[in-house]
């Protein structure tokens, strides 16, 4: 399976247990702020996504992150440094 299948289903996952909801009613490209999160959501996210890959994000480019798509690429990138 591709690696960032498999980002992107664990940050879906991630932000599916986060609302609360069966992972398919969360579509990876869903805005943050469609699917009723805030910024201090989105901190609790971005911290679960570095616990989880152990990595670190940046705030800035937190920020920038609106989707479990972004976060997806991100990780995806920063593994690939690693």
């Amino acid at each position: 399976m591709d690696k960032e299948v498999n980002y992107v289903e664990g940050v879906r996952s991630i932000v599916s247990e986060f609302l609360e909801l069966d992972g398919e009613l969360v579509n990876a490209k869903d805005d943050f702020s469609s699917l009723g999160l805030d910024s201090l959501d989105w901190i609790e996210i971005i911290m679960a996504v570095e616990e989880k890959y152990e990595i670190e994000i940046p705030d800035e480019e937190g920020e920038r992150m609106t989707s479990a798509f972004a976060i997806a690429e991100f990780v995806e990138k920063a593994k690939q440094q690693k």
